[in-house]
């Protein structure tokens, strides 16, 4: 030990080698961004990752919170329900309370630089004991006091009590906190329509409610499911060959293979369409085709189909799957029948009938 070094600790005097060192310690500033609380300014020359990554995003990022608060007042909340697990700040006795098992836990008390904040998470609710409102701001609790931070748009903090499959870190819009991950407006993103490996197509509402059988396939939707395709129309044709004589009542017609008068149904369904055809035009009288279920014509007009003065050789017509007493249950048996009058022209003509249904399941 030197003489000089003895007399300086006499003295209390610094010594050069600890001196410099102390020169060099960080300052409270630099400490504060060594730990992510703070920014780098002409005090502090350090920057943080999450500073670096903040600036990369265009956000502001502020010191992480602890908590995520659903509830602030002054005093113990007494007498309101809530959610399960929401917490409630009491800032008259510096606690954080847990709603638990049906009731307000007695709050654990508030350590030094917590922070939290108070994101709306829409079950905020009014009790007996105060209201309470987010307002979603900063909060910490610092030597025996609660301050406030107003967050402005793009401020972003991390949550550290939270740890959900999109992150923890939450973004303020300007009106509500927000998970970072849902800042960029959806339509916003590239390329959100695909088309090569690897992308994928975007669905209308329409095309998604296909896919999960909220919808049948339309102009609009052309997406078809397993579950969509017995609601595709299936045509059941009835024929009558060599003229359809005069003055006829509620003739049944056989099916086109000349079979069977009426055709059994598999499923439940309803008919959507019919028309009628004949091989050569009318010249005088009417004729009239008319669906049946099991023998009996069907009380609903809708599908009935003329040949007369208007519809010379066809007609047609549509109606919504489902309407009233055009449906059928399975085992129904599905015909037509054929009514003419007296001047009805010409009776050597075929007539065609053709029946579209579509099924339930």
């Amino acid at each position: 030990m030197s003489l000089e070094y003895f007399f300086r600790l006499l003295e209390g005097r610094p010594i050069p080698d600890v001196q410099a060192n102390l020169a060099n310690l960080p300052t409270d500033d630099q400490k504060a961004a060594l730990v992510g609380e703070g920014t780098p300014s002409t005090t502090n020359k350090y920057a943080t990752r999450t500073y670096v990554d903040g600036l990369v995003d265009g956000l502001d990022w502020q010191g992480s919170v602890q908590h995520s608060i659903d509830y602030v007042k002054a005093g113990t909340p007494i007498g309101i329900a809530a959610a399960e697990n929401e917490k409630c700040l009491d800032t008259t006795g510096f606690k954080i309370h847990t709603f638990t098992g049906g009731a307000w836990n007695a709050g654990v008390a508030l350590t030094d630089k917590l922070r939290f904040i108070f994101k709306d998470d829409g079950t905020d609710v009014s009790g007996d004991s105060g209201t309470f409102i987010h307002d979603n701001k900063i909060r910490e609790y610092r030597n025996g006091a609660i301050s406030e931070i107003t967050p402005t748009k793009a401020a972003a903090v991390n949550v550290e009590d939270e740890n959900t499959p999109n992150g923890n870190d939450y973004v303020f819009n300007g009106t509500d906190w927000v998970l970072k991950g849902g800042t960029v407006p959806h339509n916003s993103l590239a390329s959100i329509q695909g088309g090569t490996t690897g992308e994928y197509y975007h669905l209308t509402s329409d095309e998604r409610g296909a896919v999960n059988s909220a919808t049948t396939p339309s102009a609009a939707n052309p997406v078809m499911t397993n579950l969509d395709r017995d609601k595709v129309a299936s045509p059941i044709k009835f024929r009558y060959s060599g003229g359809f004589p005069i003055s006829q009542t509620d003739v049944e017609v056989y099916e086109a293979a000349g079979s069977f008068q009426r055709i059994l149904m598999p499923s439940a369904g309803s008919i959507v369409k019919a028309t009628l055809q004949s091989t050569a035009d009318r010249t005088a009288g009417t004729l009239t085709a008319e669906p049946t279920l099991n023998g009996t014509k069907a009380v609903n007009d809708a599908l009935d189909m003329v040949l007369d003065a208007g519809t010379t050789n066809n007609d047609r017509a549509e109606v919504a799957p489902g309407t009233t007493n055009l449906t059928f249950a399975a085992g129904d048996q599905l015909g037509s029948k054929m009514t003419s009058d007296g001047s009805w022209a010409p009776v050597t003509s075929d007539i065609e009938i053709t029946y579209w249904v579509v099924f339930n399941t």
